[in-house]
């Protein structure tokens, strides 16, 4: 099976669209073997939320050709430098909602916060748009957070938008950079706000069905988490997210699926029982499976 990956631009995405659609209407090989689409490389600048639209595209597609159906996967949720970790990760439940089958990384949806408390994680910067998009976020779910007890104060979100909607058009002129905020993590009450909005992110996603990929070797490395006691695979698991194992850019990291399934196998507090669910959810997380399409 194949499922080749589409540039994060609008327009290049679609035009790949149509040209795999065209192949798969016109080559047999093409239809029997391409099983999804796959969205990697950078994730800066090209927020899920731009993708709404093109995804019930594909969606509707699936729907009106199912023997040709398409699983959508997306990586999210890995590279975050350029926003607070929870725009990234809420970035993970929009990518989730907006109908991606599989998740790739998604580790901003579990790091624990603590790993956020030291330079040069300590003090981020936001985007001005990034920051009022996170806060329209929570104002929409204000409800479920406070359910929570996530700490959330409506009217000063409200000044602080309408703050920040003027510094946006004050600070902006044509060709300039946008403005940014900074997010201070190392205060403990923000680390523990960061907690329990990791928390609902993952009920969302959770809800939707999406899985998640977890790449060891590309997480500790690339990634930069180090070490298997900062990776939020435990987090994931005892959140009942349905997780996969994968193996992320072998050809570069030397690395397989049964290297990867091994290393995670010796990483503390893992179980046996984990795995054996993990090895259960892989099988049924297959792109063809998940598209709709039926096929092995």
């Amino acid at each position: 099976r194949r499922v080749p990956s589409l540039w994060r631009s609008p327009e290049l995405c679609e035009q790949g669209y149509a040209t795999l659609r065209e192949g798969m209407r016109d080559f047999a090989v093409i239809a029997q073997t391409v099983c999804g689409i796959d969205f990697c490389h950078q994730e800066e600048g090209h927020p899920p939320k731009r993708k709404r639209e093109f995804f019930a595209k594909v969606l509707a597609d699936n729907a009106a050709r199912p023997e040709h159906a398409l699983a959508i996967l997306y990586h999210v949720g890995e590279s975050f430098a350029d926003k607070s970790v929870e725009s990234a990760a809420r970035w993970v439940v929009e990518a989730a909602e907006a109908g991606a089958h599989r998740l790739g990384h998604a580790i901003a949806l579990g790091m624990a916060p603590e790993l956020f408390a030291e330079a040069p994680r300590g003090v981020r910067e936001e985007l001005v748009g990034e920051r009022l998009d996170q806060i329209a976020f929570e104002l929409e779910h204000a409800g479920e957070l406070a359910a929570l007890r996530y700490p959330l104060d409506e009217r000063a979100l409200r000044r602080e938008a309408e703050s920040l909607r003027k510094k946006l058009a004050a600070d902006t002129a044509p060709g300039a950079a946008e403005p940014t905020v900074e997010i201070d993590y190392r205060p403990a009450e923000r680390r523990e706000a960061l907690r329990i909005f990791q928390d609902y992110a993952m009920q969302r996603v959770r809800a939707t069905g999406a899985s998640i990929e977890c790449c060891p070797t590309s997480n500790l490395r690339i990634a930069r988490l180090e070490r298997p006691e900062n990776h939020p695979l435990r987090r994931f698991l005892a959140a009942g997210l349905p997780v996969v194992i994968s193996a992320d850019d072998p050809g570069i990291l030397r690395t397989a699926l049964t290297a990867e399934l091994d290393q995670v196998a010796n990483w503390p507090g893992v179980s046996a029982g984990d795995l054996v669910a993990v090895r259960e959810r892989a099988w049924e997380s297959r792109s063809g499976l998940l598209s709709g399409r039926g096929q092995a």
